[in-house]
Protein backbone atom coordinates (compact mmCIF):
# COMPACT_ATOMS: atom_id res chain seq x y z
CA UNK A 1 0.00 0.00 0.00
CA UNK A 2 1.24 3.47 -0.83
CA UNK A 3 1.81 5.85 2.02
CA UNK A 4 -0.86 8.54 2.26
CA UNK A 5 0.58 11.98 1.40
CA UNK A 6 0.54 14.44 4.26
CA UNK A 7 -1.68 17.48 3.62
CA UNK A 8 -0.65 21.08 4.33
CA UNK A 9 -1.91 22.54 7.59
CA UNK A 10 -4.86 24.92 7.22
CA UNK A 11 -4.15 28.18 9.09
CA UNK A 12 -7.55 29.80 8.58
CA UNK A 13 -10.61 29.64 6.35
CA UNK A 14 -13.18 32.39 5.83
CA UNK A 15 -16.17 32.72 3.52
CA UNK A 16 -15.79 36.40 2.68
CA UNK A 17 -18.19 39.08 1.59
CA UNK A 18 -16.03 40.54 -1.21
CA UNK A 19 -17.32 44.11 -0.92
CA UNK A 20 -16.76 44.33 2.82
CA UNK A 21 -13.33 42.75 2.61
CA UNK A 22 -12.26 45.08 -0.20
CA UNK A 23 -13.36 48.08 1.87
CA UNK A 24 -11.26 46.79 4.79
CA UNK A 25 -8.24 46.30 2.54
CA UNK A 26 -8.52 49.84 1.19
CA UNK A 27 -8.88 51.23 4.70
CA UNK A 28 -5.67 49.62 5.96
CA UNK A 29 -3.66 50.05 2.74
CA UNK A 30 -2.25 53.51 3.63
CA UNK A 31 -0.68 52.00 6.74
CA UNK A 32 1.57 49.65 4.76
CA UNK A 33 5.05 50.73 3.73
CA UNK A 34 5.59 51.73 0.11
CA UNK A 35 8.79 50.56 -1.55
CA UNK A 36 10.12 48.91 1.60
CA UNK A 37 12.71 46.16 1.25
CA UNK A 38 11.03 44.35 4.17
CA UNK A 39 8.17 42.18 2.86
CA UNK A 40 6.51 42.13 6.29
CA UNK A 41 5.88 45.90 5.99
CA UNK A 42 4.06 45.33 2.70
CA UNK A 43 1.88 42.63 4.25
CA UNK A 44 -1.57 42.63 5.82
CA UNK A 45 -2.11 40.65 8.99
CA UNK A 46 -5.43 38.78 8.95
CA UNK A 47 -7.03 37.59 12.19
CA UNK A 48 -10.20 35.49 12.07
CA UNK A 49 -12.05 34.55 15.26
CA UNK A 50 -15.55 34.32 16.68
CA UNK A 51 -15.79 38.12 16.89
CA UNK A 52 -15.08 38.69 13.21
CA UNK A 53 -12.32 39.44 10.74
CA UNK A 54 -9.54 41.91 11.59
CA UNK A 55 -6.95 43.36 9.19
CA UNK A 56 -3.75 45.12 10.27
CA UNK A 57 -0.91 46.93 8.48
CA UNK A 58 2.11 48.91 9.66
CA UNK A 59 5.08 50.85 8.30
CA UNK A 60 6.68 50.97 11.79
CA UNK A 61 5.60 54.61 12.22
CA UNK A 62 1.86 53.99 11.87
CA UNK A 63 -0.13 50.90 12.81
CA UNK A 64 -3.75 50.50 11.67
CA UNK A 65 -6.28 47.81 12.59
CA UNK A 66 -9.78 47.52 11.09
CA UNK A 67 -12.37 45.08 12.45
CA UNK A 68 -15.44 43.66 10.72
CA UNK A 69 -17.92 42.08 13.12
CA UNK A 70 -19.72 38.82 12.38
CA UNK A 71 -23.45 39.57 12.26
CA UNK A 72 -26.37 37.30 11.50
CA UNK A 73 -27.04 38.19 7.88
CA UNK A 74 -26.03 36.86 4.48
CA UNK A 75 -23.58 39.74 3.84
CA UNK A 76 -21.32 38.93 6.78
CA UNK A 77 -17.99 37.14 6.72
CA UNK A 78 -18.39 33.51 7.83
CA UNK A 79 -15.46 32.25 9.91
CA UNK A 80 -15.14 28.57 9.01
CA UNK A 81 -11.77 28.07 10.73
CA UNK A 82 -10.33 30.69 13.09
CA UNK A 83 -6.68 31.61 12.78
CA UNK A 84 -4.21 34.31 11.77
CA UNK A 85 -1.74 34.80 8.96
CA UNK A 86 0.25 37.31 6.92
CA UNK A 87 -0.43 37.88 3.20
CA UNK A 88 0.91 40.40 0.68
CA UNK A 89 -1.40 43.41 0.53
CA UNK A 90 -1.15 44.48 -3.13
CA UNK A 91 -1.95 41.09 -4.72
CA UNK A 92 -5.00 40.78 -2.44
CA UNK A 93 -6.16 44.25 -3.48
CA UNK A 94 -5.73 43.35 -7.15
CA UNK A 95 -7.78 40.16 -6.87
CA UNK A 96 -10.64 41.59 -4.82
CA UNK A 97 -10.80 44.73 -6.98
CA UNK A 98 -11.11 42.76 -10.25
CA UNK A 99 -13.37 39.88 -9.23
CA UNK A 100 -17.13 40.36 -9.49
CA UNK A 101 -18.51 37.50 -7.36
CA UNK A 102 -20.06 38.57 -4.06
CA UNK A 103 -18.66 35.65 -2.05
CA UNK A 104 -15.06 34.45 -1.98
CA UNK A 105 -13.66 31.60 0.11
CA UNK A 106 -10.21 32.39 1.49
CA UNK A 107 -8.25 29.38 2.69
CA UNK A 108 -4.68 29.86 3.94
CA UNK A 109 -2.47 26.80 4.25
CA UNK A 110 1.09 26.28 5.41
CA UNK A 111 2.69 24.81 2.35
CA UNK A 112 4.49 25.23 -0.96
CA UNK A 113 3.90 24.15 -4.54
CA UNK A 114 6.22 21.47 -5.91
CA UNK A 115 5.66 20.21 -9.47
CA UNK A 116 2.10 21.47 -9.34
CA UNK A 117 1.33 19.80 -6.01
CA UNK A 118 0.70 21.67 -2.76
CA UNK A 119 2.96 20.15 -0.12
CA UNK A 120 3.48 20.95 3.59
CA UNK A 121 6.27 23.44 4.31
CA UNK A 122 7.09 25.40 7.47
CA UNK A 123 7.32 29.19 7.12
CA UNK A 124 5.64 29.33 3.70
CA UNK A 125 1.96 30.06 3.18
CA UNK A 126 -0.38 29.88 0.21
CA UNK A 127 -3.71 31.71 0.08
CA UNK A 128 -6.29 29.79 -1.95
CA UNK A 129 -8.98 32.15 -3.25
CA UNK A 130 -12.07 30.54 -4.73
CA UNK A 131 -15.35 32.00 -6.01
CA UNK A 132 -18.05 30.71 -8.32
CA UNK A 133 -16.32 31.99 -11.45
CA UNK A 134 -12.65 32.51 -10.54
CA UNK A 135 -9.75 31.18 -8.53
CA UNK A 136 -6.28 32.40 -7.59
CA UNK A 137 -3.36 31.34 -5.41
CA UNK A 138 -1.12 33.83 -3.60
CA UNK A 139 2.16 32.68 -2.08
CA UNK A 140 3.99 34.39 0.79
CA UNK A 141 7.08 33.43 2.77
CA UNK A 142 7.01 35.67 5.83
CA UNK A 143 6.42 34.29 9.30
CA UNK A 144 3.98 35.71 11.84
CA UNK A 145 6.96 35.85 14.18
CA UNK A 146 8.33 38.71 12.07
CA UNK A 147 5.23 40.86 12.54
CA UNK A 148 6.12 44.08 14.46
CA UNK A 149 3.45 44.88 17.05
CA UNK A 150 3.15 48.47 18.30
CA UNK A 151 2.29 48.93 21.97
CA UNK A 152 1.77 51.86 24.33
CA UNK A 153 3.02 52.44 27.87
CA UNK A 154 2.06 54.98 30.50
CA UNK A 155 -1.39 55.51 29.00
CA UNK A 156 -3.50 58.63 29.57
CA UNK A 157 -6.98 58.80 28.10
CA UNK A 158 -9.26 61.35 26.45
CA UNK A 159 -12.49 61.03 24.45
CA UNK A 160 -13.39 62.99 21.32
CA UNK A 161 -16.39 62.78 19.05
CA UNK A 162 -15.92 61.80 15.42
CA UNK A 163 -16.99 65.25 14.23
CA UNK A 164 -14.51 67.02 16.52
CA UNK A 165 -11.57 65.00 15.25
CA UNK A 166 -12.49 64.84 11.57
CA UNK A 167 -13.54 68.50 11.58
CA UNK A 168 -10.04 69.51 12.63
CA UNK A 169 -8.12 67.05 10.45
CA UNK A 170 -10.16 67.55 7.26
CA UNK A 171 -9.97 71.34 7.32
CA UNK A 172 -6.19 71.59 7.76
CA UNK A 173 -4.70 68.19 6.82
CA UNK A 174 -4.45 68.99 3.10
CA UNK A 175 -2.06 71.85 3.96
CA UNK A 176 0.59 69.44 5.29
CA UNK A 177 3.64 68.83 3.09
CA UNK A 178 3.84 65.58 1.11
CA UNK A 179 7.59 65.59 0.44
CA UNK A 180 10.30 64.90 3.01
CA UNK A 181 12.41 68.04 2.42
CA UNK A 182 11.27 69.27 5.85
CA UNK A 183 9.91 66.14 7.55
CA UNK A 184 8.27 68.01 10.40
CA UNK A 185 5.98 69.80 7.90
CA UNK A 186 4.54 66.44 6.78
CA UNK A 187 2.81 66.30 10.16
CA UNK A 188 -0.19 67.97 11.77
CA UNK A 189 0.37 69.89 14.99
CA UNK A 190 -2.30 68.97 17.55
CA UNK A 191 -2.66 71.01 20.72
CA UNK A 192 -5.25 70.38 23.42
CA UNK A 193 -5.66 72.97 26.17
CA UNK A 194 -8.60 74.54 28.00
CA UNK A 195 -11.02 72.11 26.31
CA UNK A 196 -9.95 73.33 22.86
CA UNK A 197 -8.36 71.22 20.10
CA UNK A 198 -6.14 73.26 17.78
CA UNK A 199 -4.94 71.63 14.56
CA UNK A 200 -2.28 73.27 12.38
CA UNK A 201 -0.64 72.13 9.14
CA UNK A 202 1.69 73.92 6.72
CA UNK A 203 3.94 73.13 3.76
CA UNK A 204 5.93 76.36 3.43
CA UNK A 205 3.50 77.88 0.90
CA UNK A 206 0.23 77.67 2.81
CA UNK A 207 -0.95 77.17 6.36
CA UNK A 208 -4.22 76.00 7.87
CA UNK A 209 -5.37 76.44 11.46
CA UNK A 210 -8.61 75.34 13.10
CA UNK A 211 -9.76 75.49 16.72
CA UNK A 212 -12.46 73.02 17.81
CA UNK A 213 -14.22 73.11 21.22
CA UNK A 214 -14.23 69.70 22.92
CA UNK A 215 -17.49 68.44 24.40
CA UNK A 216 -16.51 65.42 26.50
CA UNK A 217 -16.02 65.85 30.28
CA UNK A 218 -12.62 64.12 30.34
CA UNK A 219 -11.11 66.91 28.20
CA UNK A 220 -11.29 69.27 31.19
CA UNK A 221 -7.73 69.78 32.43
CA UNK A 222 -6.22 67.64 29.66
CA UNK A 223 -3.15 69.18 27.95
CA UNK A 224 -1.32 67.82 24.92
CA UNK A 225 1.08 69.05 22.25
CA UNK A 226 1.97 66.50 19.56
CA UNK A 227 2.89 66.35 15.87
CA UNK A 228 0.79 63.65 14.22
CA UNK A 229 2.13 62.12 10.97
CA UNK A 230 0.06 63.29 8.02
CA UNK A 231 -0.58 59.70 6.89
CA UNK A 232 -2.20 58.98 10.27
CA UNK A 233 -4.48 61.97 9.83
CA UNK A 234 -5.53 60.80 6.37
CA UNK A 235 -6.15 57.30 7.73
CA UNK A 236 -8.44 58.61 10.46
CA UNK A 237 -10.48 60.56 7.92
CA UNK A 238 -11.08 57.32 6.00
CA UNK A 239 -11.99 55.33 9.11
CA UNK A 240 -14.35 57.62 11.03
CA UNK A 241 -17.86 57.29 9.57
CA UNK A 242 -20.18 58.64 12.26
CA UNK A 243 -20.02 62.23 13.58
CA UNK A 244 -21.20 61.16 17.04
CA UNK A 245 -18.90 58.13 17.31
CA UNK A 246 -16.74 58.39 20.40
CA UNK A 247 -13.02 58.15 19.66
CA UNK A 248 -10.67 57.21 22.47
CA UNK A 249 -7.31 59.02 22.45
CA UNK A 250 -4.50 57.33 24.33
CA UNK A 251 -1.19 59.11 24.91
CA UNK A 252 2.20 57.51 25.51
CA UNK A 253 4.94 60.11 26.07
CA UNK A 254 7.15 57.78 28.13
CA UNK A 255 9.23 57.06 25.04
CA UNK A 256 11.02 59.30 22.54
CA UNK A 257 9.32 59.94 20.23
CA UNK A 258 5.92 59.41 21.85
CA UNK A 259 2.86 57.68 20.43
CA UNK A 260 -0.85 58.35 20.12
CA UNK A 261 -3.58 55.74 19.79
CA UNK A 262 -7.02 56.50 18.37
CA UNK A 263 -9.65 53.83 19.07
CA UNK A 264 -13.09 53.72 17.42
CA UNK A 265 -15.81 51.10 17.29
CA UNK A 266 -14.23 49.25 14.38
CA UNK A 267 -10.67 50.57 14.13
CA UNK A 268 -7.47 51.38 15.94
CA UNK A 269 -4.67 53.66 14.74
CA UNK A 270 -1.34 53.96 16.57
CA UNK A 271 1.01 56.68 15.35
CA UNK A 272 4.60 57.43 16.30
CA UNK A 273 4.81 61.18 16.75
CA UNK A 274 7.19 63.32 14.72
CA UNK A 275 10.06 64.70 16.75
CA UNK A 276 11.39 68.24 16.70
CA UNK A 277 10.00 71.74 17.15
CA UNK A 278 7.09 72.78 14.96
CA UNK A 279 7.44 76.30 13.47
CA UNK A 280 5.81 79.13 15.44
CA UNK A 281 2.73 79.32 13.24
CA UNK A 282 1.21 82.25 15.16
CA UNK A 283 4.02 84.50 13.91
CA UNK A 284 3.26 83.48 10.31
CA UNK A 285 -0.38 84.60 10.43
CA UNK A 286 -0.57 88.37 9.69
CA UNK A 287 -2.58 90.21 12.30
CA UNK A 288 -5.37 92.55 11.15
CA UNK A 289 -4.98 96.31 11.19
CA UNK A 290 -7.20 99.22 10.25
CA UNK A 291 -5.88 99.59 6.71
CA UNK A 292 -6.36 96.03 5.46
CA UNK A 293 -8.35 95.07 2.38
CA UNK A 294 -11.18 92.82 3.56
CA UNK A 295 -13.71 91.09 1.31
CA UNK A 296 -16.49 88.68 2.34
CA UNK A 297 -18.25 86.45 -0.20
CA UNK A 298 -20.47 83.37 -0.29
CA UNK A 299 -18.43 80.16 -0.05
CA UNK A 300 -20.70 78.43 -2.56
CA UNK A 301 -20.30 81.28 -5.07
CA UNK A 302 -16.53 81.20 -4.62
CA UNK A 303 -16.53 77.42 -5.21
CA UNK A 304 -18.38 77.82 -8.51
CA UNK A 305 -16.05 80.60 -9.58
CA UNK A 306 -12.79 78.81 -8.83
CA UNK A 307 -14.01 75.60 -10.51
CA UNK A 308 -15.02 77.49 -13.66
CA UNK A 309 -11.56 79.06 -14.05
CA UNK A 310 -9.64 75.76 -13.79
CA UNK A 311 -9.84 74.82 -17.53
CA UNK A 312 -7.91 78.00 -18.35
CA UNK A 313 -5.07 77.41 -15.88
CA UNK A 314 -1.69 76.70 -17.51
CA UNK A 315 0.95 74.18 -16.47
CA UNK A 316 2.42 76.65 -13.95
CA UNK A 317 -1.00 76.45 -12.22
CA UNK A 318 -1.29 80.21 -11.57
CA UNK A 319 -4.51 82.14 -11.24
CA UNK A 320 -4.75 85.85 -10.60
CA UNK A 321 -7.23 86.95 -7.94
CA UNK A 322 -8.26 90.49 -7.14
CA UNK A 323 -10.53 90.75 -4.15
CA UNK A 324 -12.70 93.80 -3.85
CA UNK A 325 -16.07 94.63 -5.42
CA UNK A 326 -16.42 92.08 -7.04
CA UNK A 327 -13.81 89.32 -6.54
CA UNK A 328 -12.14 88.73 -9.91
CA UNK A 329 -10.38 85.56 -11.01
CA UNK A 330 -8.23 85.52 -14.14
CA UNK A 331 -6.32 82.70 -15.87
CA UNK A 332 -4.70 82.30 -19.27
CA UNK A 333 -3.65 79.21 -21.18
CA UNK A 334 -2.02 79.40 -24.61
CA UNK A 335 -3.91 76.49 -26.19
CA UNK A 336 -7.34 77.37 -24.74
CA UNK A 337 -7.40 81.11 -24.25
CA UNK A 338 -8.15 83.24 -21.23
CA UNK A 339 -11.04 83.73 -18.86
CA UNK A 340 -12.08 86.20 -16.19
CA UNK A 341 -14.70 85.29 -13.61
CA UNK A 342 -16.44 87.78 -11.34
CA UNK A 343 -17.74 86.65 -7.95
CA UNK A 344 -20.33 88.83 -6.19
CA UNK A 345 -19.40 89.87 -2.65
CA UNK A 346 -21.35 90.33 0.57
CA UNK A 347 -19.15 93.17 1.80
CA UNK A 348 -15.81 94.80 1.06
CA UNK A 349 -13.61 97.48 2.54
CA UNK A 350 -10.15 98.88 1.95
CA UNK A 351 -10.06 98.85 -1.84
CA UNK A 352 -8.87 96.30 -4.40
CA UNK A 353 -5.95 93.91 -3.76
CA UNK A 354 -4.48 91.80 -6.62
CA UNK A 355 -2.55 88.56 -6.05
CA UNK A 356 -1.42 85.54 -8.07
CA UNK A 357 -1.76 82.11 -6.51
CA UNK A 358 -1.30 78.44 -7.25
CA UNK A 359 -4.85 77.37 -8.07
CA UNK A 360 -4.28 74.05 -6.28
CA UNK A 361 -4.07 76.00 -3.02
CA UNK A 362 -7.46 77.61 -3.62
CA UNK A 363 -9.42 74.59 -4.90
CA UNK A 364 -9.54 72.73 -1.54
CA UNK A 365 -11.11 75.78 0.10
CA UNK A 366 -14.23 75.32 -2.02
CA UNK A 367 -14.57 71.78 -0.63
CA UNK A 368 -14.89 72.99 2.95
CA UNK A 369 -18.28 73.30 4.62
CA UNK A 370 -19.55 76.72 5.55
CA UNK A 371 -21.44 79.77 4.35
CA UNK A 372 -19.00 82.67 4.09
CA UNK A 373 -15.39 83.07 3.01
CA UNK A 374 -13.32 86.17 3.69
CA UNK A 375 -10.05 87.45 2.16
CA UNK A 376 -7.73 89.85 3.97
CA UNK A 377 -4.36 91.41 3.17
CA UNK A 378 -2.59 94.75 3.11
CA UNK A 379 -3.44 97.12 0.26
CA UNK A 380 -1.18 97.94 -2.69
CA UNK A 381 1.06 94.90 -2.31
CA UNK A 382 1.42 91.65 -4.22
CA UNK A 383 4.07 90.12 -1.99
CA UNK A 384 2.28 89.74 1.33
CA UNK A 385 0.38 86.54 2.16
CA UNK A 386 -3.39 86.37 1.88
CA UNK A 387 -5.40 85.44 4.98
CA UNK A 388 -8.57 83.47 4.24
CA UNK A 389 -11.21 82.56 6.83
CA UNK A 390 -14.30 80.37 6.49
CA UNK A 391 -17.13 81.29 8.87
CA UNK A 392 -14.53 82.51 11.41
CA UNK A 393 -13.97 78.81 12.18
CA UNK A 394 -10.89 77.94 10.13
CA UNK A 395 -8.08 80.20 8.97
CA UNK A 396 -5.65 79.82 6.04
CA UNK A 397 -2.57 81.76 5.01
CA UNK A 398 -1.50 81.45 1.36
CA UNK A 399 1.74 82.80 -0.06
CA UNK A 400 1.47 84.52 -3.45
CA UNK A 401 3.19 83.44 -6.67
CA UNK A 402 5.52 85.84 -8.48
CA UNK A 403 4.79 85.87 -12.21
CA UNK A 404 5.48 88.22 -15.10
CA UNK A 405 2.51 88.26 -17.47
Amino acid sequence: MSKKQKQPKTLLQVNIDRGRFLKQLRQVAPGAAKGSLLPVLQAVKIEADAAGLTLCTTNLDVYVKVKSSVVDDTAAHVIEQPGETLLPLRPLLDVFSKWADERVVLTVVEGVYNEGKLLPADGSTVALLRSETAEADIRFEVSLLDWPEMKLEGETGLTLTGSELTGALADVGFCAARDEARPILTGILLTIKDKLLTAVAADGFRLGCKIVPLSQPDSDGFDLTAILPGVAGRLLLKLIDEPEELIGLTVDLNREPGRLKFSGLSFEVIATLLGGQYPDYERIIPQPNGGDCLTVASLETFKRGINSIVPYVDRVRWVRMEHGQPVKLFAKRDDVGQSEVEIPVISTEGGSCPHAFNVDYLLPLGERSGEKISFRNRPDTENDPLVIEIDDAVKYVIMPMHITR
